[in-house]
């Protein structure tokens, strides 16, 4: 926990509301939007990543950006046609964090569907290979980077706000890979 911490500390200023004038003037988010930046602008690894996994799952890469509003990490979504085996799901949600050398793969169904299952993990045998095999191509392209420890998932991290949750309901996920689950 402590290596993740000196992580966010250096990034997300403590102890003050993000409504504070004094917010957007500390030197953790001046270090912050710097990263950010750099992350929208310094993409060239991602974008080729994706164009392989476009390729190897036939064009169903359907969106991919590189640090959001508030998020810095490369993330890409694409669809899994019913003839792969994966049944209960129908995206695939790619997350490589710019903070940390740690990355996310998981499934998810349509927003029609119901809520998301990110920390149920694959169950099937297929869906754990797809996972395995898009794994691969991450570790090629970002070498050092592993999956992010799920039992911190829902880990709070103390007096940090992150963009959509306030002091002590900021998680480790939300800070190190994403606030936006798709």
């Amino acid at each position: 926990m402590e290596e993740y911490l000196s992580i966010i500390y250096n990034y997300y200023p403590q102890n003050i509301y993000v409504s504070d004038l004094k917010y957007s003037y500390t030197s953790e988010m001046e270090r912050y939007f710097e990263l950010r930046e750099n992350t929208m602008t310094n993409n060239e690894a991602f974008e080729r990543l994706c164009s392989i996994l476009n390729e190897k799952y036939q064009n169903t890469v359907v969106d991919y950006s590189s640090g959001g509003i508030f998020d810095l990490d490369y993330k890409a979504v694409f669809y899994i046609p019913k003839h792969w085996g994966i049944i209960d799901f129908t995206r695939c949600a790619v997350h490589v964090s710019v903070l940390s050398k740690y990355y996310c793969i998981y499934l998810t169904q349509s927003y029609a569907d119901g809520p998301n299952t990110l920390i149920s993990g694959p169950k099937t045998d297929n869906e754990r290979k797809f996972i395995s095999d898009v794994a691969e191509y991450i570790e090629r392209f970002y070498p050092g980077y592993r999956p992010f420890p799920m039992e911190c998932y829902n880990d709070t991290v103390p007096g940090v706000f992150s963009s959509k949750r306030p002091f002590e309901f900021a998680t480790f996920f939300e800070c190190l890979i994403t606030d936006f689950i798709f």
